[in-house]
């Protein structure tokens, strides 16, 4: 079986900051943590380890402060920007009269030297989704630092599975760092952005991940309803009325939801519909039915799951599209989550025929991958008769290797996901991670860098519980599929 502890400590270890190093064991902290919106006065100490400085005498404005040393506040938005800085005080103390916008980080710095001797950068529960090692894509680049929004809800659920409640309670309050508080994209999710200040990322959204944030916090609430701090309710309203305005409201496609907006080089909308997308929108709205009871959100589920089976489900292939685009109608693409993650929705939904069709042998042997002793799963494969992956490597994703155990254990085939965990098991590494994919796919951007989501599913793959487990009520659609 998989190492779990191990895979939540890499988890844990990924969040904690990378990009600032001390030349000693000298420290430096606040008095207090303060919001990033806060300008006011900031202050704290420090304390002098493994160094020394010569004092010298005081001014008569100021005071005994050392030679060649100062302390330094800055703020983290979109990078870093030095507020102040003033002599490091004899005293050991800093005060400075304001600061700005942003997270509160301070230096100890050498001037002399031009060296950090200490620093704080403040706990912010975001999770670092890769670890990038020199040689491989990305290193030395923002890359490294980037918090995805997608792993940062899964780790969170992972957590709440594994009843880790501290780490869970950090990664809450990270995810809620990735929230919009105003404007048109008011409650919506961005996509990713740095470690250190994930809400100063491109405003770029996408309904998949936003789902799924939704029901990472959700599910939060559901676990530890008793929790004080952030308004989660308030975020969670919010994020669900994100969602409710991306629905198509004419055409073929209507009832469903749109991709999201924003994209990395224009502000383009995305107007096609992905079958993963609404899957994850529904799961989402399903647990807002058991959180808010007694509101419309099991209405709008089923109102949502209508328009799958009618626009998104083949029924004469027994499969489901991989989404809809207004102006081309079906996309016939056969990634693996159109079997996993379909599986679990469709018996979600009182349908464990067309769960156990998706997800037959036929079906997943095209994905399946045996490199040396590790046995697994690629997302796609070149031999897809829609020709959409074309170039395909073949390579073993994790994320989709466990997330395709998971989804056998909830239709009741253990013996097949214990096999499947088995033969990925040994490509687990000392430290608890997995590579993002066994062989890098430059042509669908799949890195061979140890990534948070791999064991976040391994988490759940081996619990056998903890996502997506909601179940409406009987006869629930009622109606069959096919007709």
């Amino acid at each position: 079986m998989t190492d779990m502890k191990a895979c939540l400590r890499f988890i844990e270890s990924q969040m904690q900051q990378i990009q600032y190093n001390a030349a000693t064991a000298s420290t430096i902290a606040p008095s207090q943590e303060w919001l990033p919106g806060y300008t006011g006065p900031v202050s704290g100490t420090f304390t002098l380890r493994g160094v020394s400085y010569a004092p010298r005498q005081a001014g008569q404005a100021s005071p005994a402060a050392y030679e060649g040393l100062e302390v330094q506040s800055w703020a983290i938005t979109d990078t870093e920007y030095l507020v102040d800085a003033e002599p490091a005080r004899a005293d050991h103390t800093f005060a400075f009269p304001s600061s700005r916008p942003g997270r509160k980080m301070f230096v100890l710095h050498d001037t002399r030297a031009a060296a950090t001797v200490a620093v704080h950068v403040p706990v912010t529960g975001n999770v670092r989704s890769y670890l990038v090692t020199p040689g491989q894509p990305g290193y030395g680049t923002n890359f490294a630092y980037q918090s995805y929004l997608y792993d940062q809800a899964m780790c969170l659920i992972a957590a709440i599975a594994a009843g880790e409640e501290s780490t869970a309670r950090q990664l809450a309050g990270g995810l809620l760092e990735f929230q919009t508080a105003a404007g048109a994209n008011a409650g919506g999710f961005i996509l990713s952005g740095r470690q250190l200040s994930p809400g100063y990322g491109e405003p770029v959204y996408r309904t998949g991940a936003h789902a799924i944030a939704t029901y990472a916090l959700l599910g939060y609430m559901r676990a530890y309803p008793g929790e004080l701090g952030r308004d989660y309710e308030a975020a969670a309203r919010q994020a669900l009325g994100w969602l409710s305005r991306q629905k198509a409201t004419a055409g073929p496609h209507a009832g469903l939801f749109r991709g999201g907006e924003g994209a990395y080089d224009d502000g383009t909308e995305i107007i096609g519909c992905a079958t993963e997308h609404q899957f994850d929108i529904w799961h989402a709205l399903a647990l807002a039915a058991v959180v808010f009871r007694g509101e419309s959100w099991l209405d709008e589920a089923t109102a949502l799951a209508e328009r799958i089976w009618d626009v998104l489900y083949d029924p004469a292939r027994q499969r489901f599209y991989q989404g809809y685009e207004p102006d081309a109608g079906p996309d016939t693409g056969d990634p693996l989550d159109m079997h996993s993650w379909a599986a679990i929705w469709a018996n979600c939904c009182g349908r464990p025929d067309v769960a156990d069709a998706v997800l037959d042998e036929a079906a997943l042997k095209p994905f399946r991958v045996v490199q040396g002793a590790v046995a697994g799963f690629a997302p796609q494969y070149a031999a897809d008769p829609s020709g959409g992956y074309r170039g395909a490597t073949p390579t073993i994703w994790s994320e989709g290797t466990f997330f395709t155990a998971y989804a056998l254990a909830r239709l009741g085939r253990t013996a097949d996901a214990e096999a499947i965990i088995a033969g990925i098991d040994p490509a687990q590494q000392e430290d608890g991670s997995f590579a993002y994919c066994s062989v890098p796919d430059p042509v669908y951007e799949m890195t061979s860098s140890r990534c948070v989501i791999g064991p976040a599913w391994a988490i759940l793959a081996n619990l056998g519980t903890g996502i997506w487990q909601e179940q409406p009520p009987a006869g629930y659609p009622d109606r069959d599929p096919a007709g």
